[in-house]
């Protein structure tokens, strides 16, 4: 199984997930990846939780990451990406408008996302429901680029099911937000095709993502295509990593 959204570092004294404790929880459960955020990257300093990550890398092969980066500082951003992206660990680019605040500006993200597509490689973002006609524009804008949605809450799954069937382009994250009816849904009329798991480790323990996709009710097979097959293919996950 692949777990597309694990958090490393620590935000407070009861949340600080170290490499060593996620490695022994993912074996508890069949985890086989776990593609990262660093705490640091995502809240703090985008440049040092980058440079954190990385140095996690060397003596974990059952990792991977993303790269955070933040508008408000475009050219330090796109200097991480030419420094880090080549490397094949960093599977996705990360931003997420949630957590900078309501001023941050759609252009500099593009220009972001400009510099991005050389590298070919899928993003994974943040949007609250109040953000999804943003996600749209974007998605659509930069139509060949893939996009996976993060964090999406119960209450904002029906929107999200529409935002996918009106961007080709955009996945859905399974989180522990959800409800198992939630996810049966979206398999009906979005296809297990589109959705991809995400446990939001440490604040959630893996067994809880596991256990709401088994009570949704779905098929084996479809089971198969969310906790592994989807995100395999969409971060393009070969044995080698």
């Amino acid at each position: 199984m692949v777990d597309a959204h694990i958090f490393v570092g620590s935000l407070n004294p009861y949340l600080n997930a170290t490499p060593e404790a996620i490695c022994r929880e993912m074996e508890k459960h069949n985890i086989t990846k776990g593609i990262l955020t660093h705490f640091t990257g995502h809240f703090y300093n985008f440049l040092e939780g980058n440079y954190l990550l990385r140095q996690i890398f060397d003596n974990s092969p059952q990792f991977l990451g993303y790269l955070s980066v933040n508008p408000h500082y475009v050219q330090h951003s796109i200097g991480d990406m030419r420094k880090y992206l080549p490397n094949d660990r960093f599977v996705a680019l990360h931003f997420s408008p949630t957590y900078w605040g309501m001023d941050w500006e759609e252009e500099p993200v593009k220009g972001l996302l400009n510099a991005y597509r050389r590298f070919a490689k899928p993003l994974v973002c943040s949007f609250s429901l109040p953000q999804f006609s943003v996600a749209e524009r974007l998605a659509k804008e930069f139509a060949t680029m893939q996009f996976l949605i993060l964090n999406l809450k119960s209450e904002e799954w029906d929107e999200a099911i529409k935002l996918g069937k009106n961007c080709p382009n955009i996945l859905l994250e399974v989180s522990p937000y959800l409800l198992p009816q939630d996810i049966k849904k979206a398999c009906e009329l979005l296809g297990a095709h589109r959705l991809i798991m995400g446990s939001d480790y440490p604040y959630f323990p893996f067994s809880v993502i596991l256990h709401l996709i088994e009570a949704s009710g779905i098929s084996r097979g479809d089971i198969s295509l969310i906790t592994s097959g989807n995100a395999r293919k969409y971060f393009r996950i070969g044995e080698e990593q």
